[in-house]
């Protein structure tokens, strides 16, 4: 049930642009945690070579900064690896950073806001 692997932290931003839209509708802040997770999915599964493999992940939604500021971001725990469709644990020592940008926003809006 609790595999012993290894973790590491992700703390997932957003431009400072996109920031008031989450302040004036909080709804929204649940698919943050929803894009936060398929944007590591992604990675996780890009990195490992096989877009079946799913990490472990718990994340939390903060919206503030160090400066008390409105500033919404999510922090997670994420595995370092991920387990297949056929249930075998792939490890995933690094994920390259600079690939966050690369993932695709094709379904940014359903992904933060799926009832639209």
């Amino acid at each position: 049930m609790l595999a012993e692997v290894s973790h590491s932290q992700w703390v997932l931003t957003m431009p400072k642009m996109l920031r008031p839209y989450f302040l004036f509708h909080r709804e929204l802040l649940g698919g943050l945690a929803r894009a936060a997770w398929e944007t590591a999915r992604e990675l996780m599964a890009a990195a490992a070579g096989d877009e079946t493999l799913r990490p472990g992940m718990v994340a939390v939604v903060q919206t503030a900064g160090d400066l008390g500021a409105w500033h919404p971001h999510v922090h997670a725990l994420l595995s370092r690896g991920g387990w297949t469709r056929a249930g075998e644990w792939v490890a995933v020592p690094y994920v390259d950073e600079h690939a966050v940008p690369e993932v695709p926003v094709r379904d940014a809006h359903r992904r933060v806001h799926p009832r639209s």
